[in-house]
């Protein structure tokens, strides 16, 4: 959907930039929405993709759990 996205907003913004105003006819400021969506989809590509075989691995660093002080006493 991302991927849509980007092609959408890239057809948009930068291929009807004729329809803007004049003032809104800067390239930078016509490419910054396709840009704000391209960054997203990297990010949440990054997030689904590759942090998440690395959830795990956090988890099985812990031999033991952690206790409180007064629970390891005995008596």
């Amino acid at each position: 959907m991302c991927f849509a996205l980007f092609i959408a907003a890239l057809s948009f913004f930068i291929g009807q930039a004729d329809e803007f105003p004049k003032a809104l006819r800067t390239f930078p400021l016509l490419a910054l929405p396709v840009v704000a969506v391209l960054v997203t989809m990297v990010y949440w590509l990054w997030r689904v993709r590759i942090r998440r075989p690395f959830r795990g691995l956090a988890l099985s660093v812990r031999s033991r759990p952690v206790t409180p002080q007064g629970a390891l006493k005995q008596g």
